[in-house]
């Protein structure tokens, strides 16, 4: 699978709840991505290649040039996927994760952590709003499963180019209910 998209920034995501969020923003910017499955693709022109799993066996034949962690992994278990993280390359991870942080003492190749705080969301009816440094920002959705990871999702669109203004904008416009996957 590494041989296929070796020419693009590889990006792994483990924690599908966010799928559609993170596609719908990269869409909203213009940022193609190549969706990666255990399927082979065709190749594309994109400049990235995303894989948004839960399963640890996949992401570990990934080499991800990015990498955000957001579902809880028991100690030891992420190791394979994160031996896999290119030389040079950004893991985000929730701060939070003792031990995840424990995992990371055995890794050889050097890469960059960058932590992040759960975000915290004030539920109002159907949807949340988010404190900001810019201030409220309404959400169109409340799933929180999605709103604690606000912070992990806005550090690996900005490890794309993407600052916080962009990111804002595309997350005010995202529909839940719409389907950003082809």
């Amino acid at each position: 699978m590494f041989e296929q998209y070796r020419d693009k920034t590889r990006i792994l995501v483990l924690g599908s709840a966010l799928q559609s969020l993170i596609l719908h923003i990269l869409n909203f910017h213009g940022k193609e991505v190549d969706i990666v499955s255990q399927a082979p693709a065709d190749p594309s022109n994109n400049d990235f290649a995303i894989m948004v799993t839960d399963d640890l066996d996949l992401a570990t034949v990934f080499r991800p040039n990015l990498a955000l962690l957001t579902i809880n992994v028991p100690s030891g278990h992420a190791v394979p996927v994160l031996k896999r993280i290119v030389a040079g390359g950004v893991l985000i991870y929730p701060e939070n994760s003792e031990d995840l942080l424990h995992s990371l003492d055995g890794i050889p190749n050097y890469f960059r952590k960058v932590p992040y705080s759960a975000t915290t969301c004030v539920q109002e009816g159907k949807s949340a709003i988010w404190e900001t440094d810019w201030g409220r920002l309404p959400l169109p959705f409340a799933d929180p499963q999605v709103t604690e990871h606000l912070e992990g999702i806005k550090l690996l669109c900005q490890q794309l180019g993407m600052m916080e203004e962009p990111f804002y904008e595309a997350l005010m416009n995202f529909n839940a209910a719409e389907k950003t996957i082809p």
